[in-house]
Formats: C-alpha cells, sequence, structure tokens
C-alpha cells in the first residue's frame, strides 16, 4: 500500500511538473501570471542580460528636491522597497543617492536598486555619456542599475541606444532599456544584431491593458520587461472612485490602489507606486498577501476608458535612428584596464568636450532651456513624452483633500 501510495504521489507531481511546463512554455502571459502569484515583496525579476529587478519600487517623480524626496526614499526603505525610480529631469536623483546612503550607512545595508533616465535632450552618443557621468555623481552609485532612454522625442534612437550599449560593456550600467516605446521604436534599435532592451517602462493600466495589448505582447515574446507607470489611474478620482473598482477592493478588503497593482503584478509587470506620505508608501507595498480571481483579472483587462492624462510617445512619436555607424565597432573593443573616466578626453577614443555649459533651468516643468530660449508662459501646456501636464498623476483617491499627493510614477 504504502508503494502504491508513494507511486501515486509520484504521478501526480510529475504530471503537475509536465502541465506548468507546457503552461509556461506555450503561453508566455500564463507564465508571468502564475509566477506573480507566489511573489513577495523581496522577490525579484530576472532580466534578459541576467541581471535581476525587485518585483516593486517607490517612484520619485514630482517628489520635490530636498527632504520631501529624501523622506520618502527613507520611509520606502523602512517599509521594505529596494528600488526607486528616478530621471534627471526630475531634478532629485541626488536626493534620492543620499537618502538610500544615509539609510545603508546607519543600518549597516547595501541593497538597493536605482533606475534614472536620460533626458531627450540629451540623446546621442557623446551627449550620453555625459549625460550618465552627471547622474552617476549625483546619485553616488557607480554602476547605475538601470539606465533608460526616457522617450523617443528626443530623436537619435540607434546612437543614443548605442552610447548605452557602449555603458553596458564599460560596466557603467548594469542594464539598460527604455521608456515610453512603441513597436516601431524597439524594432528601429534592435537592428544589425543590437540586444534587445532589458525594460520598456509605459504607461499601463487596466484603461489602457487592451490598446497597448500588442505591445505587451512583442515584449513578452523578446523577453523585455514592463515597467508599469500610471497603474493608479493616475489618481484620478472620476476613475478611483468606480463602482467597478470600488465594490472589487471592498471584496478583498483592500484599497483600490492596492488591487491595481496587484493586477499589474499578476500580468507579470514590474510597478514603481509614488507617493511622499508614509502611511501611502507603507500600504502599497502590502500587496502579496492576497490574489485576484482570474474572473476579477478578466474584468479588468476589458475595463476600458481615456485618463486623458499623459503624453503617448508610444504610438505619436516617429523613428528617428540617428548615427547608426557605432554599431558594432565599439562592441569589439577591449575594455581598458584602468577605470575610465568621462571628464577625461583622452580615456574616451572618441573624445568628450572638456566643458558643457549648463542651460537655463526651468524648475516648473522640470526641463532644461537653451540659453535665449524663453521660458514658458503660464498656462501653456508642455507636451513633453512622458512628463505632460504631471506625468505621474495624483492620488486623489481615498483622501479627497489631498490633491498634492502624487501616486503614480513615470
Amino acid at each position: 500500500l504504502l508503494t502504491t501510495f508513494h507511486m501515486t504521489m509520484m504521478n501526480l507531481r510529475s504530471r503537475a511538473l509536465l502541465f506548468l511546463c507546457l503552461g509556461l512554455g506555450s503561453d508566455s502571459s500564463n507564465a508571468l501570471s502564475l509566477r506573480a502569484t507566489k511573489l513577495t515583496q523581496d522577490s525579484t525579476y530576472t532580466l534578459n542580460d541576467n541581471n535581476t529587478i525587485p518585483v516593486i519600487g517607490l517612484g520619485v517623480y514630482l517628489s520635490e528636491p530636498g527632504n520631501e524626496t529624501h523622506n520618502a526614499v527613507t520611509w520606502a526603505l523602512q517599509a521594505g522597497y529596494r528600488l526607486f525610480d528616478t530621471a534627471a529631469m526630475y531634478d532629485n536623483e541626488e536626493d534620492v543617492g543620499d537618502a538610500i546612503a544615509d539609510y545603508q550607512e546607519e543600518h549597516n545595508e547595501t541593497k538597493s536598486f536605482i533606475t534614472t533616465k536620460i533626458i531627450p535632450d540629451d540623446h546621442g552618443f557623446e551627449e550620453v555619456l555625459d549625460a550618465c557621468d552627471g547622474s552617476i555623481d549625483k546619485l553616488g552609485v557607480d554602476p547605475i542599475d538601470l539606465y533608460l532612454i526616457h522617450s523617443p522625442e528626443g530623436e537619435k534612437l540607434v546612437e543614443t541606444y548605442d552610447a548605452l550599449i557602449y555603458l553596458q560593456k564599460e560596466e557603467f550600467v548594469k542594464s539598460i532599456g527604455v521608456s515610453n516605446f512603441g513597436v516601431a521604436h524597439l524594432e528601429a534599435i534592435t537592428t544589425d544584431g543590437r540586444p534587445h532592451p532589458a525594460v520598456n517602462q509605459i504607461e499601463m493600466h487596466p484603461l489602457i491593458y487592451q490598446k497597448r495589448k500588442a505591445l505587451v505582447e512583442y515584449c513578452q515574446n523578446h523577453n523585455i520587461l514592463i515597467q508599469a507607470y500610471g497603474s493608479m489611474l493616475a489618481g484620478k478620482q472620476e476613475w478611483l472612485e468606480k463602482p467597478l473598482i470600488v465594490d472589487m477592493a471592498k471584496k478583498y478588503k483592500r484599497t483600490v490602489s492596492q488591487v491595481l497593482l496587484r493586477w499589474a503584478l499578476q500580468h507579470g509587470f514590474q510597478v514603481i507606486p509614488k507617493s511622499v506620505q508614509k502611511e501611502r508608501i507603507e500600504s502599497n507595498i502590502k500587496v502579496f498577501d492576497f490574489e485576484l480571481s482570474d474572473a476579477d483579472m478578466t474584468t479588468l483587462d476589458n475595463w476600458s476608458g481615456d485618463l486623458e492624462k499623459y503624453w503617448n510617445p508610444v504610438d505619436e512619436v516617429a523613428v528617428d535612428l540617428g548615427e547608426t555607424t557605432n554599431w558594432p565597432d565599439f562592441a569589439e573593443m577591449e575594455v581598458p584596464d584602468e577605470e575610465l573616466e568621462f571628464d577625461e578626453e583622452d580615456m574616451l577614443e572618441d573624445g568628450l568636450d572638456e566643458d558643457t555649459e549648463d542651460g537655463e533651468w526651468d524648475e516648473e516643468y522640470g526641463e532644461e532651456l537653451e540659453e535665449g530660449e524663453e521660458e514658458f508662459e503660464e498656462g501653456e501646456e508642455l507636451e513633453m513624452g512622458g512628463e505632460g501636464e504631471e506625468h505621474d498623476g495624483e492620488e486623489e483617491g481615498e483622501d479627497d483633500d489631498d490633491e498634492e499627493d502624487e501616486e503614480e510614477e513615470l
């Protein structure tokens, strides 16, 4: 009897493993969903370059430089976050780096993951090298964990992406990726054997899922991780109070934000919810002890609408290649024994300008203006990719009078 029992159990296990293997191999979306159900706040995804990335992090778009950003990052570290998503355009890279360094020194810890991004004005091979040097200096880290092209709107896509490949080869960055790229942009930068980016950070939530499904499938088929911003519907009160999502949150005894984040995780997306409030930072990471049913996932998948909040370079920005002859010449170059320094011209084969003059910084819109260029008049709409009026959206839901709290991420 015992022998029969053990043989039966072994057979069941084999059948279960076979089912999982067949399921994971034939449908990547099912694989990601199955993987997501077993996540914890310490879980990581493995990227296509074999580096790992935490499944959840804190976004800091529109977090004010100084104490606001420093406090948010510190509270997030205390709550268990280890990934922090910033950008050169946010003007708070230094505060993110300082908060992490302060926390790690106090707690004798070294584990963290930082993502930052290149502004469109810094597209171009040599411009990217300078920009990366600046971000490394502000963040106080070397290498940067994940370096993204912020938007295809800066043009020179292949030339800019070649610079990222070069930076990865020289170990100034661990992983490289893009943000707000559509299929056409992704295909353009992977010509002539260039590697696929590890990450594509895009607006992603239930309302836009069906519109972006082809892009999601393309990324999954090429092992490009989707990093979702706008996960909590940009904090738009009119959507966060819809009966569909409110009733679902009540069913699971969760907040609306937690349900929306859980939906993204069960699709295999990486999420970067943003807040500057301690309580909400702590709440947003508590999404690993419940699971949405298949029926509720389908309901959210088919929930349609338009936030009218974000830019849409994924579909609206044309493909501009820029210089395409850098690859594969530099890919075959040997890494010099000594450490490269971007500000030392003799250390780079192509050379860099010794000094670059900083333009005037427009703090209202977070973009660098060329010399002589006038600032935007009050009320004039800025249409920057990913940085529309307020990229990350405000978490208006659950606290009507707290319109200043930005709960979303770019």
